[in-house]
């Protein structure tokens, strides 16, 4: 209240607030008066008892606010000004995504980030707030997560390590989880490797030939995880990781873990029947190493340092080869490489490599993808059809 109020009615309020189970006190609220010598809330906070009384200000954020309750409490605002406007955020706040999530699941309380940029999330640096961000790292977590999501018709996104990925400008409505955790491990077994589905490639690769293993050694460059990897059959064109898969586990929609063997899986180029599965781990076949194994890995990432634009933003190779010929010779030919659109550009040292260089968007790199296809099309009849994946694109992945 403002500083006249709280002179005449200081004992008024102390008497009715001993009644609280916790009393927040705001400083004062002049609303234009001038100040009272020896008027503050003191006059009321000395009148509470000290082990109910909490300070705080809008300084201070809703958050501490919220912290002081919990659930079944009821929250009355009294005071001049906007005070108001606190019990309304609170309630808000309360009803929003993350918090629902964290009220109902109590094993991501203090978890789930609310508004987090994606662009923090994927390689390109690009990607508007998730409405609910949560880290995942056991399976238990991540099947509640799962049944919670479809019981509520709440939209539930898997991201990787965020390349190989254009997420949108606007960002996602619903969760978007990563898997962490009990999904980032490893466990080699002779020949035999168990992959979570958040294990970075270059890790894998270079696990396995520490481990006196070969088969992967040419993952050791892509900067991806085993899901996504499993998704699009990622490699180069000394092998891919469907070389040594054997099966891989997914989360089915009714939120049973379900083994795919190989033999029911179709693999083709950048391309794998697992896409839009909820992959979770995966079983390779390796051979044991041989005295090139480590010669082969240091090969791959020499290669990709001389080749690729390393030290940039960017999501690996935006299109896919067509056949009998490579995606960056018809880019460059097409006189586009180094071409830029707003802040993002074909780089310079490889025109199948999309580069933000500071600032750029998911509708600014769209239109390069756009101008390639269509500049490509009209010189050499050729369709250059995306190997990145476009959130919100058509389901075959092509443009324009």
């Amino acid at each position: 209240h403002r500083y006249t109020r709280t002179k005449l009615l200081a004992d008024k309020f102390g008497a009715m607030l001993k009644a609280a189970d916790r009393v927040l006190l705001m400083p004062i609220y002049a609303a234009g008066e001038k100040p009272i010598r020896g008027v503050s809330s003191d006059l009321i906070a000395r009148r509470i008892d000290k082990k109910k009384l909490v300070r705080w200000e809008w300084a201070d954020g809703i958050a501490a606010l919220r912290a002081q309750l919990k659930p079944g409490d009821v929250l009355l605002t009294l005071g001049a000004g906007d005070v108001f406007k606190a019990g309304e955020q609170v309630v808000k706040e309360a009803s929003s995504l993350p918090r629902r999530l964290e009220n109902e699941i109590p094993a991501l309380a203090g978890r789930v980030k609310a508004d987090e940029p994606l662009s923090r999330h994927t390689t390109w640096a690009i990607g508007g707030p998730a409405e609910a961000f949560i880290e995942i790292k056991t399976l238990s977590e991540l099947k509640t997560l799962h049944t919670w999501c479809r019981e509520r018709d709440v939209p539930l996104f898997f991201l990787g390590w965020g390349s190989n990925l254009l997420l949108p400008d606007e960002g996602l409505r619903g969760v978007v989880a990563r898997l962490r955790g009990d999904f980032e491990k490893i466990a080699i077994d002779g020949t035999t490797v168990r992959v979570g589905a958040g294990v970075h490639l270059p890790r894998l690769a270079k696990t396995c030939v520490e481990n006196g293993l070969a088969g992967v050694e040419a993952l050791a460059g892509v900067p991806g995880t085993v899901g996504g990897a499993l998704m699009t059959n990622a490699g180069t064109p000394r092998g891919v990781i469907g070389d040594v898969l054997v099966s891989a586990d997914v989360l089915d929609p009714d939120g049973s873990v379900v083994t795919v063997p190989r033999s029911k899986i179709d693999i083709s180029y950048r391309h794998t029947s697992l896409l839009g599965r909820r992959i979770i781990a995966a079983e390779l076949t390796l051979k044991t190493g041989d005295a090139q194994a480590r010669t082969r890995l240091k090969e791959e990432l020499d290669m990709r340092a001389r080749t690729q634009p390393l030290g940039t933003k960017n999501a690996g190779s935006v299109f896919r080869n067509p056949p009998g010929d490579h995606a960056a010779r018809l880019i460059e030919a097409a006189g586009l490489k180094g071409k830029s659109v707003g802040k993002m550009r074909f780089s310079p040292k490889h025109a199948n490599f999309i580069e933000n260089t500071g600032g750029g968007t998911a509708r600014e790199t769209i239109e390069l993808i756009q101008l390639a296809q269509t500049t490509v099309r009209e010189k050499f009849q050729i369709e250059l059809v995306p190997e990145v994946m476009i959130v919100g694109a058509p389901a075959n992945g092509t443009m324009g």
